[in-house]
């Protein structure tokens, strides 16, 4: 069951690092305005809190 749990949980960890990506990706091609350092910010920010429920939940 534990081996069940970890799969789930590396499966959201791919799911939320592809929607940071995505989210980077917006930064990248979005126009110089105010709103890009809050998505560049919400990227980290996202990226750090699931790989670390990831690693919390493998361990």
């Amino acid at each position: 069951m534990k081996k069940n749990i970890s799969i789930f949980s590396f499966l959201k960890f791919l799911l939320s690092l592809s929607i940071s990506l995505s989210m980077l990706n917006d930064f990248s091609t979005s126009e110089p305005e105010l709103g890009n350092n809050k998505t560049l910010f919400e990227f980290q920010l996202s990226f750090f809190y699931y790989k670390s429920n990831y690693l919390k939940n493998v361990s």
